[in-house]
């Protein structure tokens, strides 16, 4: 193989992975109510990413990693809401506003960076 072919196997696999995944996306549909059963399933566990961003801040970053392995052992074993958990953990809610405890379990409200790649998506499909 010449230095060309050897650089375009790759390219081409990648846009064959591109246009595969986009056929499998076309098929897809969106069933908000089964989404949010199955975030309320994990107790609010899944937001646990989003509660170490706001704790590490308020705490340190080491601290909060412990405490967040703490509080989400328990909220698993007590089968009680993570940010009830939270809210009910003195050491948390001297550094943290109870307000923003409360938020940290919304889905509309973490949308990380989805709705950046929403509007670059939006953007390139008025430039094509």
């Amino acid at each position: 193989m010449t230095g060309v072919q050897t650089c375009a196997l790759p390219i081409q696999a990648t846009g064959l992975a591109a246009a595969s995944m986009a056929e499998t996306a076309e098929g897809l549909t969106v069933d908000a109510a089964r989404m949010r059963k199955n975030i309320e399933a994990t107790g609010g566990n899944v937001f646990a990413e989003r509660i170490m961003m706001v704790l590490a801040p308020a705490m340190g970053r080491d601290r909060a990693h412990k405490l967040l392995e703490e509080v989400t052992a328990r909220s698993l074993r007590e089968n009680r809401r993570l940010t009830d958990v939270l809210k009910a953990t003195p050491e948390i809610t001297n550094a943290v506003p109870l307000a923003t405890l409360e938020e940290l379990d919304v889905p509309g409200l973490y949308l990380g960076s989805a709705d950046e790649f929403r509007l670059r998506l939006q953007a390139m499909k008025e430039e094509s």
